[in-house]
């Protein structure tokens, strides 16, 4: 472990190398994927990490300007826009980006105050930790904070290193004010450079993080479509045969009201035939549309495209009494909606209700609000029959 030596130099090439690629990785990503909000700020902040040490590698050659101040803004706003990136991704809203801009022009300013009229490699060491350290658990806290609901592991995976980062440029701070004044600052101590570690392993650690965070998101949009209808957005029937049954066994161990609606519309096959199936697909759209807003405000409705222009709708906490009312609301609503009318005619719909009793189970249960529904049909349809009632 003696001969263990971090040249400076070395690793600012290794970052420049390691920002490149992954920069142009992620910029890839965003151009032949779908677009995500904040991947191209996230992107840029990495490149320009990047471009802070390739400038820092010829420090002694090329001038101080060039080397010192613009390398280090380059840094500043790589770190910078880093965090407005992943503010984006996880929809974190803050005002912080306003401190950390203000910031920023600060350190410049600093920077350039400590590279001509007063000198000090150790001063600059403290200005660029303090900003690095600031955004660095900025963007923690916005990967911590952020609203988008995300898979827990990778964003951990990231944050974490965000934290260990902030933490360690905070140390840095104080460590470079009081430790001998530096003449060099390619040979600094094992303490600076290992600070250059730390930013590869950050780097390491957005590249897999994001892999796994939007990777994780397309996993769940495709699950997500597979329990929805193409054509009205409603659950289709793989929700009925999978999630379904759980809430009612769930409802009925918690000894809560379940009760269940079935509906169609009336005479859907003369509709069909007399304008065609353009408009009858059309107006199962429509109908889907009202169905949804009448369930916007609850979390306790699910509405299920059963097939054809049959739906069925579950209200969990709620005896047959209340969902007799909201099936009466729906019709009246169809009824009079004038966007679901054909040719001036309104478009009506038959409804039955059943509620869940103690020793019934989900079968009977729909068969009891279908039986309903036949019963709407032969009572002349447009109407609504509840199981209780026959």
């Amino acid at each position: 472990m003696e001969s263990l030596t971090l040249d400076i130099r070395t690793l600012n090439i290794i970052i420049v190398l390691f920002s490149l690629l992954y920069a142009v990785g992620l910029f890839i990503y965003q151009t032949t994927q779908q677009k995500s909000s904040g991947l191209k700020p996230l992107a840029a902040g990495i490149f320009l990490i990047g471009v802070g040490p390739f400038l820092i590698v010829f420090r002694g050659i090329a001038p101080d300007w060039l080397t010192v101040v613009v390398a280090n803004s380059f840094i500043h706003l790589g770190f910078l826009c880093t965090f407005y990136g992943v503010s984006l991704i996880r929809n974190f809203k803050s005002h912080i980006i306003h401190v950390l801009l203000f910031g920023f022009v600060i350190s410049v300013g600093a920077l350039y105050f400590f590279t001509y009229p007063i000198p000090s490699i150790n001063f600059r060491i403290a200005i660029v930790s303090a900003y690095m350290s600031a955004t660095s658990f900025a963007t923690f806290w916005a990967l911590i904070k952020g609203k988008h609901d995300d898979a827990k592991l990778p964003v951990l995976l990231m944050a974490i290193p965000f934290l260990s980062l902030s933490i360690m440029m905070f140390v840095r701070i104080f460590y470079g004010l009081y430790e001998p004044q530096l003449t060099n600052y390619l040979m600094a101590g094992k303490m600076h450079a290992f600070s250059y570690v730390h930013v590869l392993i950050l780097l390491v650690s957005i590249s897999l993080s994001m892999l796994w965070l939007f990777n994780s998101r397309l996993v769940k949009s495709i699950h997500h479509l597979s329990l929805k209808d193409p054509l009205t957005g409603l659950y289709n029937r793989r929700v009925m045969d999978n999630v379904i049954p759980n809430l009612v066994a769930r409802a009925k161990e918690r000894k809560n009201s379940v009760s269940l609606i079935m509906t169609d519309i009336d005479n859907f096959k003369a509709i069909n035939d007399e304008f065609g199936h353009i408009v009858g697909d059309d107006t199962i759209e429509k109908v889907a549309k009202v169905l949804t807003q009448s369930a916007a405000n609850s979390e306790n409705i699910y509405i299920v495209r059963f097939g054809g222009d049959e739906f069925m709708i579950l209200l969990l906490e709620s005896d047959i009494n209340n969902a007799y009312e909201y099936a009466e609301n729906l019709r009246k609503q169809l009824l009079s909606d004038v966007s679901v009318s054909l040719s001036g005619h309104p478009c009506t719909m038959s409804f039955g209700v059943a509620e869940l009793g103690l020793d019934d189970n989900l079968d009977e249960l729909l068969e009891n609000a279908d039986s309903a529904l036949y019963q709407a049909k032969n009572l002349g349809r447009n109407q609504v029959v509840s199981n209780s009632s026959m």
